[in-house]
């Protein structure tokens, strides 16, 4: 699925918070580095932009993720990519 990447520095942020963004379906994290997962990533960056602003976080990355043609092929086989034997 679409997801939205962030990357927020200078303080602290509630997960929850970001649950809360209109669109949001599910959240995970790395460290300071967030995926919003989402079926519209323009909308829910807008928002993201705006929660960081109202708390004073920087933004260091952001950007938005569509699945490939071998996401969604994995996803419907279930098949994993296998390197090619040498």
């Amino acid at each position: 699925s679409q997801y939205l990447e962030v990357v927020l520095t200078g303080g602290q942020i509630d997960v929850a918070e970001l649950e809360q963004l209109p669109g949001t379906l599910r959240i995970s994290r790395e460290g300071d580095r967030f995926r919003l997962y989402t079926a519209q990533p323009g909308p829910l960056a807008m928002a993201a932009v705006r929660l960081a602003d109202a708390k004073g976080l920087r933004i260091s990355h952001l950007c938005t993720h569509k699945p490939s043609l071998e996401d969604v092929f994995l996803y419907f086989t279930g098949d994993q990519v296998q390197e090619p034997s040498r």
